[in-house]
């Protein structure tokens, strides 16, 4: 049988991906490793990819210790060391790949520009999250969150947008747009 890697030489790199996705068990978890070792920028140690999840493109890097769940799909974006993926998450290739500014000609014909998410190490990612701007070393991001700004090191942020909640290092809730912290900015374990 023709190895997966060598299958993207005869048809596009994210059919091969999607169809590797569907292998179950522990046996496609290691088939997606030896993928993405093979095929991927770059590709740490110890990775672990989940059922139904893929990478869309070859110039992805991923780092060590890495684990995403299942139903997770990744675009442009370099992914930390110790990274924790919770299950269907995105990772978009920036926020411009599709425009819809103009309204002579039709939005599937505008040309946008992909962009790439960068992931710091240490970063843990809840179930449901949508990300289309860079997350910082050390963050959490909570479950069912658009990330659509930079979240900065060391941050827990959640919502739609999602928000910086508090800053891990201090314990302090985020700062208000007022300047003054109140309880509504503040968030709980239960929250993430």
């Amino acid at each position: 049988m023709l190895p997966f890697w060598a299958m993207t030489a005869f048809t596009k790199y994210v059919y091969v991906a999607q169809a590797i996705s569907m292998i179950p068990l522990h046996f496609g978890e290691i088939v997606r490793y030896e993928f993405y070792r093979r095929t991927l920028a770059s590709c740490g140690e110890d990775v672990t990819i989940g059922f139904l999840s893929y990478i869309s493109y070859r110039d992805v890097t991923v780092g060590s210790h890495v684990w995403m769940d299942a139903f997770c799909n990744v675009g442009h974006a370099d992914i930390g060391d110790y990274v924790l993926v919770a299950r269907n998450c995105h990772f978009v290739s920036g926020g411009q790949a599709h425009p819809f500014d103009r309204i002579d000609i039709p939005i599937m014909e505008q040309q946008g520009e992909f962009g790439r998410v960068r992931v710091g190490p240490d970063v843990w990612i809840g179930s449901g999250v949508i990300i289309l701007a860079d997350i910082g070393q050390g963050c959490v991001v909570g479950a069912g969150s658009v990330v659509v700004r930079p979240i900065p090191t060391l941050s827990v942020a959640a919502g739609n947008p999602a928000r910086v909640l508090r800053d891990r290092k201090t314990g302090h809730p985020e700062a208000s747009e007022s300047g003054t912290n109140n309880a509504k900015n503040q968030c709980t374990d239960t929250d993430l």
